[in-house]
């Protein structure tokens, strides 16, 4: 997984759509912008301030191999 402010890239195909996803502690709105067939684009819709934050502490600050659930 490769994640950034914006959205992220998973190793996991899925079809364009909008789904919630999990990682720990945290459930963000994304939109599933485009999918080779093997990793997809996620893009995240209306993330809270309150998320942002928790976000750029897990980028900048934190281990970013956490688990993710789809």
């Amino acid at each position: 997984m490769d994640m950034s402010l914006l959205g992220a890239k998973i190793d996991h195909p899925i079809d364009p759509g909008r789904y919630r996803l999990q990682t720990e502690g945290e459930t963000l709105e994304v939109e599933a912008i485009w999918s080779d067939g093997e990793t997809s684009g996620l893009r995240f819709i209306d993330v809270s301030e309150g998320q942002r934050h928790r976000l750029i502490a897990r980028l900048y600050l934190a281990n970013r191999t956490a688990p993710l659930l789809i």
